[in-house]
């Protein structure tokens, strides 16, 4: 098949508009909360794609062949060295093999020169051929995106002390994240949930969770909990101080209107995961760099 690679332009957002609501349909099935895609999504999502084109400082690509578009792309390159890539779509499944290969590799010639150095690339769990093609390019996942519907966990005795988080616990946190963080703007905020679990003053694990609109192109049923940030300081703590924590955040943010729960994990975080799926969480998306 022969195909050619070019700048999209305005009038292509009616087709990438279609190809996207063709992979909203395709991925309701995996995840018929998280994917569930709102009525109106195709309309709703064609000026936001006309502006996205517009966007100077976004890469858009299309992949013209036979009978219109076979595929297109879509890499923000602000600020960092991460060219992020979430909507990227073919016409067939059996085209990410070719045509999502050449959008990606242009995506990226283009992303060079912006000083951009490496992929940070969103594929549906499910997605079998496009996950197929972005391992064969040299990719990697680096963490998953798991969730489930909301729904009243059970009463149980706690092995720890839940409570919200207050600035006096910084310090500690950042002792728990090992990654360099000095302060948590989100401690006190209308739509943050921060969590301590605590024993004998001292501090076990923490979670971070924002109460969120899910994008307007889907409609779970209501407000999604995102939870960025899930630390605990020993990972032999994961089924105890974990499962607690995650309860409290589930209970909270029940009573905040949240439907859907949506944690981020590490690839490696090998306890972290087994936790999560204890709890009844699934794998939505899988981010590759």
């Amino acid at each position: 098949m022969a195909i050619k690679i070019r700048k999209a332009i305005e009038a292509d957002a009616p087709q990438m508009a279609a190809l996207s609501e063709q992979r909203r349909i395709q991925y309701q099935v995996y995840q018929p909360v998280f994917w569930r895609k709102a009525k109106d999504s195709e309309q709703v999502q064609r000026p936001f794609l006309a502006q996205q084109i517009a966007n100077d400082e976004i890469i858009a690509l299309v992949c013209e062949g036979e009978g219109g578009l076979r595929g297109f792309v879509i890499a923000t390159v602000w600020g960092g060295k991460v060219c992020n890539i979430d909507d990227f779509c073919v016409a067939l499944p059996a085209e990410w093999a070719i045509v999502g290969r050449a959008l990606l590799e242009a995506a990226g010639e283009a992303a060079k020169a912006h000083g951009i150095e490496r992929y940070l690339i969103v594929c549906g769990h499910l997605d079998h051929p496009k996950r197929a093609m972005l391992q064969a390019f040299g990719l990697s996942i680096d963490h998953y995106w798991f969730t489930a519907p909301i729904v009243q966990p059970p009463d149980q005795n706690s092995p720890c002390s839940i409570r919200p988080a207050q600035s006096g616990d910084v310090a500690q946190m950042a002792v728990l994240a090992k990654n360099g963080r000095t302060e948590y703007a989100e401690i006190g905020r209308d739509n943050a949930l921060v969590l301590v679990c605590e024993k004998a003053e001292v501090l076990l694990g923490y979670a971070i969770g924002r109460i969120v609109s899910a994008p307007p192109v889907y409609d779970p049923g209501g407000q999604t909990c995102l939870v960025s940030e899930f630390v605990v300081g020993d990972s032999t703590d994961w089924p105890a101080v974990g499962t607690a924590l995650f309860e409290e955040i589930v209970r909270k943010a029940l009573r905040l209107g949240g439907v859907q729960i949506v944690a981020v994990c590490d690839a490696a975080d090998q306890p972290k995961q087994a936790m999560l799926q204890a709890s009844g969480l699934t794998i939505a998306s899988e981010w590759y760099q």
